[in-house]
């Protein structure tokens, strides 16, 4: 199968998935009036009753005998009346198209605004089984209901009961965003729209820019077939639910949208089309829910984005692209300016500029206080656990106050907490950053993937888990991502269309090709680790402190780059001599984070120094026999003088060197361990058995002696030293 069979089949299961799920809740014409088991409307119209005599009525207002209104009503409703029209009356309007007009309807009669995309195998396009004169009918009945809509209190989608007046757009199919009729007394006001639209979906360009939201929005399980623009809208009725929205034919824009009246629900979310833009975009009405989004088309926007509640939740949110979360600019938050003229008259390279003469324009340089950058930076209860980025994460001059929660979270670029300021509750655990392996390029790549990957077939084999070091992030494989957000898809029954996979594809790309350039822009991460391990040490989270440490050695290690190309040379501000011993510091002591790195490497110098001198014990000339104790002198090497008695010590150490078999080899190993753990001292005199190395018959012996100890003491040296120091460090002994 060549890949546009498989894209054509992709889209169709896909799109098949979505109308499935749509069909189920069945939004045909006799399903708008279906009944549950308990008698109650599928699809309730709330607030509203039908009197005996066919007329609707507010249910607080309903005479006894009236029943709940449904969704049938609701479009039964006769223009500029209260009574119902019946099914002859919408037919001779053209409002219902009957299911032998709808291929694959299986006989069900629909409303014009629900009609289904056709089914029949040759229509591969996102349109309604509707000619052009049947697409104008529907416009002007879908501008008939926008213009009934009325405002609705705000606490009727929270559980009180009360009378919904919103157009009633559930399960629609359009190709254009309704906008209500402009005001009559001023024309510069904007229009209010009380809209409600959920499990809805929208084949064309969605132009909802500027529009004011009145009532509470709900655009739940909705579906955007092309690019969605809410740039400039308000949402000051209520809440703004965009939950499970699928944003999968384009970039979706919500720049400088003010959402005032509520919450923001963008929950499980999906922008698959391109980038997501909420720069500017102000949450002053409530929390701003980003639980389990997903911005798998492109970078999210959260630029200058205001949250004067504070409450911003992106837990388990995935950014396939780049995350723009930081503060900008502080304006109307100061408390002062001084005046000042400019020559604005030229530009940068002395050219007089076209347009008015503005050579002595009034600039004033307005001036802020902390106070004022903290308030409007502030956010509170921020929650970005089990989130991952694979771009780059800027929180630049944000404030991160009551417990922010990175748990879990996985930064496969930068994350830029430059003018940051965070919580001393903040929560890192299990938060993984890109430089936790050594970042920089291989000069054999190929042998070093073939190295790589049969020691990972190798522990598959063995049935034993992957090596995952406690910073190491593993960039997940194109396919495998995929996979998963299909999977998250298929879980919400929302269709990803082909354009969501190109797009996806392309920002993948981009974001593999980043994360594999090892060595570039390494000496931005750098700065950024410092800034974290700062934040860490204001906070006085020491563990922390020193995890961004290491993190920010590696990364000035990558900056000594191979020299592959003349575009690729070295960082000439690293020298190779400060990459060599990083690495080494790194290699020995995990930059000071791991004791048992430290004591591997030890007994590692023990047992390969033990091996050393055991050889040329072994091989050196035997010593004469030992003289009795009652003659002159001793000929035993020893550190007391001749008068004095011999110690239990030193009858220890002659017992060894006189013993034979294996067990009179201790000597070199013990050796060998206290020159190891004690460097500075020489404990060879206790030692008997050195004489042979050290006596006038042991030759080239002596020598090699003297060289291995001294190779021993300069590797054993540092070795104390570093543990003694990373000690130190690891539980901060001042």
């Amino acid at each position: 199968m060549d890949d546009e069979a498989r894209k054509a089949e992709r889209k169709k299961a896909i799109e098949d998935a979505w109308w499935k799920r749509w069909r189920e809740q069945d939004f045909s014409w006799d399903g708008l009036a279906a009944l549950d088991e308990d008698g109650k409307p599928k699809h309730a119209w709330q607030g509203w009753s039908v009197t005996k005599t066919r007329r609707v009525v507010e249910t607080k207002d309903a005479p006894d005998g009236s029943r709940p209104a449904t969704l049938q009503d609701y479009f039964r409703r006769k223009p500029g009346g209260d009574t119902l029209r019946g099914d002859p009356v919408l037919r001779k309007a053209g409002l219902l198209i009957d299911g032998a007009e709808i291929p694959g309807s299986d006989g069900k009669t629909f409303h014009i605004i629900h009609c289904p995309k056709t089914l029949d195998a040759e229509d591969t396009t996102t349109t309604k089984a509707l000619d052009a004169s049947q697409w104008e009918t529907l416009e002007s009945e879908v501008d008939r209901l926008i213009a009934l809509g009325e405002k609705t209190d705000k606490d009727y989608l929270r559980g009180t009961t009360g009378t919904d007046k919103r157009t009633q757009l559930s399960g629609v199919i359009l190709r254009r965003f309704p906008r209500p009729p402009a005001p009559e007394k001023d024309q510069a006001e904007l229009a209010p729209l009380h809209l409600t639209a959920p499990s809805s979906a929208w084949l064309d360009h969605v132009g909802a820019e500027s529009l004011n939201f009145a009532s509470e929005l709900s655009m739940y399980a909705a579906i955007f077939f092309a690019d969605a623009d809410f740039r400039q809208a308000q949402f000051s009725g209520g809440d703004a639910s965009f939950h499970q929205a699928q944003f999968s034919g384009g970039y979706a824009s919500f720049y400088q949208a003010q959402f005032s009246g509520g919450d923001a629900y963008f929950g499980e979310a999906q922008f698959s089309g391109g980038d997501a833009y909420f720069g500017e975009a102000q949450f002053s009405g409530g929390y701003a829910y980003f639980n389990q989004a997903q911005f798998s088309g492109g970078n999210a926007y959260f630029r200058q984005a205001q949250f004067s509640r504070g409450y911003a939740y992106f837990g388990e949110t995935l950014f396939l692209g780049s995350l723009n979360l930081q503060r900008g600019d502080l304006e109307g938050l100061s408390v002062g300016y001084l005046g000042a003229t400019v020559d604005a008259s030229r530009d940068g390279e002395g050219e007089v500029g076209d347009g008015p003469d503005v050579s002595r324009e009034r600039t004033d340089i307005w001036l802020t206080t902390p106070a004022a950058k903290a308030e409007a930076g502030t956010l509170t209860n921020f929650n970005f656990e089990g989130a991952r980025v694979f771009g780059t994460a800027f929180f630049t001059d944000r404030i991160f106050a009551e417990t922010p929660d990175f748990s879990g979270a996985r930064f496969f670029g930068r994350a830029d907490f430059h003018g940051a300021s965070l919580h001393e509750s903040v929560q890192l655990k299990n938060a993984r950053f890109r430089f936790g392996t050594p970042m920089r390029p291989r000069r054999f790549p190929g042998f070093d993937r073939a190295w790589r990957g049969a020691y990972t077939g190798l522990r598959s084999w063995l049935r034993l888990p992957p090596v995952e070091p406690p910073d190491h992030i593993r960039f997940p494989e194109q396919d495998e991502l995929w996979a998963e957000i299909e999977a998250r898809a298929n879980k919400l029954d929302r269709p990803l269309p082909d354009k969501a996979r190109e797009q996806f594809d392309k920002t993948y790309a981009t974001a593999k090709q980043r994360f594999d350039d090892r060595g570039h822009e390494a000496n931005l991460y750098e700065n950024e680790y410092r800034t974290l391990k700062r934040l860490m040490a204001r906070i006085g989270a020491s563990s922390e402190e020193q995890r961004f440490f290491a993190l920010e050695l590696k990364a000035r290690q990558a900056r000594r780059r191979s020299k592959t190309s003349s575009d690729d040379a070295s960082d000439q501000d690293v020298t190779a001599w400060e990459a060599f011993f990083a690495g080494l510091y790194g290699a020995v002591t995990d930059y000071g984070q791991s004791l048992t790195r430290v004591l591997g490497w030890m007994g590692g110098v023990w047992a390969v120094s033990a091996a050393a001198y055991l050889i040329l014990a072994v091989t050196a000339p035997p010593l004469p026999p030992v003289a009795p104790a009652s003659e002159a002198g001793y000929h035993t090497p020893r550190l007391i003088g001749p008068g004095d008695d011999e110690t239990v010590s030193e009858r220890r150490w002659t017992t060894y060197w006189r013993m034979e078999g294996p067990t009179g080899l201790l000597g070199p190993a013990l050796y060998a361990l206290e020159m190891t753990v004690v460097p500075v001292v020489n404990p060879g005199g206790h030692h008997p058995w050195t004489q042979r190395l050290e006596g006038p018959d042991a030759g080239g012996h002596a020598y090699w002696f003297a060289l291995v100890r001294l190779v021993h003491r300069l590797l054993a040296l540092p070795l104390a030293f570093l543990f003694l120091l990373t000690l130190r460090r690891r539980f901060q002994i001042s």
